[in-house]
Formats: structure tokens, C-alpha cells, sequence
């Protein structure tokens, strides 16, 4: 099977992308041949049986020039017939350039999403595509009879584990991109209720991210000038964006993740946390299935900072075996629904499912 995939980036050093890096590496293993082509070129280790091609971003390409290489790429290797399958990664806009012209030539095409957004791109997207995936239905509010389910891709052979447990206060961490969507403001106010009342040096909060946009690099300046006005400076690590390598090392290396998300696509740092058999708290419900049993014990209220250091303040009461044994019990569920390797296995699986239903001329069928 040869897979044209088209993506943002494989930079497998991105903080916030790296992960699709290994996706593609994983896919790569499944196929005879992954094109890959991505908005813009990073630092890659791939298969041997991997062709990559960059639209250019790096290089100043705009957005008709990117959208032009694209177009080429996708009428070439579909004309060819060296491609049997497009597979759109995130990108709604991608998947409404490549579908048309890919059909043409009898090659269908697949569209991944995990995002609560919806608008007119993605409902057209969804309209010109075979098939959509995504990892759970939050992530995908266009109604469809298109859509499968995937459940998300964690390199749990990564995301390890500490060898030690954890020594000294309790540490609690927020990891992800810096944006006022993500609501960290809201983990500030909590540090500081929950630092108030526990004992001095019980109690360490850190934050590892990077704004994405220019809004989100003044939003980072209102939590500096915030964190400032609570007095958290003793208490508080506020740090740039850990490249996606670190990432397992910087997850073990705390007690709580702490993600502030509203309900739907599942930030995929929470079960990187999760497979690290650390704790997370969230307000994210899209989380529930996959905690289970320790639902209840790792939910706060959105946008409420003092549930959430109520919450804070459970966990610190509770001895580092009983968080470890939960941590344990949040692994083996990640590594059950939401391995990288499974990921990989089922959509592997979707695609020669389209690829054999294009072949019989029933593609693209129904709503």
C-alpha cells in the first residue's frame, strides 16, 4: 500500500507537532511507500521507504505557492498511480484542495481531525472526502456516517514510566501551548489558593509551553504581570517549551498534569501524562472513559480555580503509593485504547478498507 500524507510538519522536535513525527514512523513500518508532505521542513528520522517534500514555509513560500505545490504533488503521484490512498492530516483545508484531483484519478481520500471546532472548511472537507477519522467523537462534531474512530496515538515505549518515584513537595505541572483557550490563568489562581493553605515548601507548580501567535505571546505577558501580582515567584517555574523528545522526561518528573481544556478533543499531553503513570486533572469530560474508575478523583470544574486546588490539595494528602498505584491503573488504560502502535494498526486497517471500496467503485457513499 503507498500513502500520500499531508501534514504541518514532521519536526520531530516540535514542541507542540513532534508527535505526529511518530506517527508517520509508524505508519511508514505498515506501508510499502509513505509520501509525506508537510507545510513546512524540520529535523526528521524516518524509514527508508519514507519521500518527504516541504510546501515551502520554511522558506517564505506564501500560502497560493504552498497550495500550488500541493495541487502538483497530488495530481502527479495519483496520475501515476503511485499513491493508492491521500491521507489529510488536521488540515480540513488540505483535504478540500487534494480530494477533488486525487478522484479523478480513482484515489480516495482520508481526512484526520481531533478538534471541537467545526466550520464551513471542515464541513466542506467532510463533503469531498472518503472517509474522516478521528480518536473520539468530541473531536469530530460534523454529523457523518463517514467517520471512524480511532482512539489517539501515545508512544507509550516513550512515555515511560520514572524508575524512581518522585522525592520532596508535590509537583504540579501544566504543559501545552501557551493561548488564552487553554485557560492558564485559571492554574495560577488555583496555585495560589492551594499554596495558601498547605505548609511552606509542600507545593511546587511549573509551566512548560510556548505561545503560537502573537495573541498568544501578549496572553503570556498578562500571566507573567498575573503570577507576579499573587506572589508566586517562589513557588512557580515558568518555562519556554520543552522540545518533544524531553517531553517523557519532563512528564515523569511530576506528581499532577494539569490541563484546563474544555470538553472535547482530548489534549493528547494528558495521556502522554497518563502513560507516565502520573496523575492528571481536568475539566475535560472527553477524559472520563479512559479514567474510569478515577474519574471522579481527577475532575475540577472549568474555569474554577478553587476546585481545582481543592483537587490539588486531595491528591497532596494522599500517600505517593496510592498516587502511584492510580498512575499505574491510568497507564495500563493508554496503553489499551490509545497506544501509537494501535493507532497506527487501525488506520492502516481504514485504509484498505477505502482503498478496496474505491477499487469496487463505492466511495464516498452516504453521510
Amino acid at each position: 500500500m503507498r500513502v500520500l500524507l499531508i501534514t504541518q510538519t514532521l519536526d520531530r522536535q516540535d514542541s507542540i507537532l513532534g508527535a505526529t513525527h511518530g506517527l508517520a514512523e509508524q505508519l511508514a513500518r505498515r506501508l510499502e511507500r509513505l509520501y509525506a508532505l508537510q507545510l513546512w521542513a524540520g529535523e526528521t528520522a524516518l524509514p527508508t521507504n519514507v519521500a518527504l517534500r516541504s510546501m515551502g514555509k520554511e522558506r517564505g513560500a506564501t500560502k497560493p505557492a504552498q497550495l500550488a505545490t500541493l495541487t502538483r504533488a497530488v495530481r502527479t503521484l495519483a496520475a501515476r498511480g503511485q499513491v493508492d490512498l491521500v491521507f489529510a492530516h488536521m488540515a480540513p483545508l488540505y483535504a478540500i484542495v487534494a480530494a477533488p484531483i486525487a478522484r479523478l484519478s480513482g484515489v480516495p481520500t482520508v481526512l484526520w481531525y481531533a478538534h471541537p471546532h467545526v466550520d464551513l472548511k471542515l464541513r466542506l472537507a467532510t463533503a469531498l472526502v472518503d472517509r474522516v477519522a478521528s480518536p473520539t467523537p468530541e473531536g469530530f462534531r460534523v454529523p457523518t456516517a463517514k467517520l471512524t474512530l480511532t482512539g489517539h496515538g501515545v508512544d507509550t515505549e516513550r512515555f515511560l514510566p520514572p524508575r524512581t518515584p518522585c522525592q520532596g513537595p508535590l509537583r504540579v505541572l501544566y504543559a501545552g501551548r501557551i493561548s488564552r483557550s487553554k485557560d492558564v490563568a485559571t492554574f495560577l489562581r488555583a496555585a495560589r489558593l492551594a499554596l495558601d493553605q498547605s505548609p511552606a515548601g509542600a507545593l511546587r507548580f511549573a509551566i512548560i509551553g510556548r505561545p503560537g501567535s502573537p495573541a498568544d505571546e501578549a496572553y503570556l505577558a498578562e500571566l507573567r504581570v498575573l503570577a507576579r501580582s499573587l506572589g508566586l515567584e517562589g513557588a512557580l517555574e515558568l518555562g519556554a517549551a520543552v522540545p518533544y523528545p524531553r517531553m517523557p522526561e519532563a512528564l515523569a518528573q511530576c506528581d499532577l498534569l494539569v490541563n484546563l481544556a474544555r470538553t472535547g478533543s482530548a489534549d493528547k499531553v494528558v495521556l502522554e501524562a497518563m502513560s507516565c503513570a502520573r496523575v492528571p486533572l481536568v475539566c475535560n469530560r472527553t477524559f472520563v472513559p479512559t479514567l474510569g474508575e478515577d474519574a471522579e478523583r481527577c475532575l475540577f470544574r472549568e474555569r474554577d480555580p478553587g476546585d481545582l486546588a481543592r483537587q490539588i490539595l486531595r491528591w497532596a494528602a494522599a500517600s505517593p503509593e496510592e498516587r502511584q498505584a492510580v498512575g499505574q491503573r491510568l497507564r495500563a488504560a493508554v496503553v489499551r485504547e490509545h497506544s501509537l502502535s494501535g493507532l497506527a494498526e487501525r488506520l492502516v486497517r481504514l485504509f484498505r478498507e477505502v482503498i478496496a471500496e474505491a477499487r469496487r467503485g463505492r466511495v464516498g457513499a452516504g453521510w
